[in-house]
């Protein structure tokens, strides 16, 4: 039974990743401005994308019968990156640019419903490997690798202006200088994020066992 519930719910995660990014790539809906593959600039698109890909990926393995530790791990990085993006929705564009606008349409589904059920999914459903404190540094990568990204285009291209600006988050309102500190503190929240998934997960298997 809880096999199939996992099942059921990663396939829902992978459906509706699909969905929303597919919209989204449209250009028929969402509160992002950039459709087709541009929109992939964007940690909202590329987080959901990891977490809807690690749960077919990890449908797969559970159909097959074992779900080895780098599946767990990818579905862990996935996790976390979507709740990644959901705090950075509900502690810094909410307030910025309005939470009205950043629960519309599919994004509705990749800033608040598809964090969430993952979140919730992986702590309280998947347990076949111990997500030790080491793994907490593997689920922190895919944000590493975006921030160097989002930094350098920002330090090499310059800020810009309106729709060709690079800071499409709005973290340079603190100054250019103070990108490198922005980065450290959201690689630093990533990292929490890590570490409560894996507390809760803990918990949660300790509570059935």
């Amino acid at each position: 039974m809880k096999r199939t519930i996992k099942i059921i719910i990663n396939i829902a995660v992978f459906v509706m990743v699909a969905f929303a990014w597919g919209r989204m790539f449209r250009g028929e809906d969402g509160a992002l401005t950039s459709r087709g593959f541009v929109s992939l600039k964007y940690f909202t698109v590329l987080s959901n994308l990891l977490a809807g890909i690690a749960s077919l990926v990890y449908v797969a393995a559970l159909l097959r019968g074992k779900v080895g530790r780098f599946v767990y791990l990818l579905k862990y990085a996935g996790v976390t990156s979507v709740g990644l993006t959901f705090i950075v929705v509900m502690a810094f564009l909410g307030p910025t640019m309005g939470y009205r606008l950043m629960f519309v349409g599919s994004s509705l589904y990749m800033h608040l419903i598809v964090p969430l059920l993952a979140a919730g999914e992986f702590i309280f459903l998947d347990h076949e490997h111990e997500v030790r404190m080491r793994d907490t540094l593997c689920a922190v990568i895919p944000m590493v690798l975006y921030g160097i990204f989002y930094v350098g285009n920002i330090l090499i291209n310059g800020v810009g202006e309106g729709f060709t600006s690079n800071d499409w988050y709005g973290f340079t309102m603190f100054g250019v200088d103070k990108i490198w500190l922005v980065y450290l503190i959201v690689t630093l929240v990533t990292w929490g994020i890590a570490c409560g998934l894996r507390a809760g997960n803990r918990a949660a298997l300790k509570a059935v066992n």
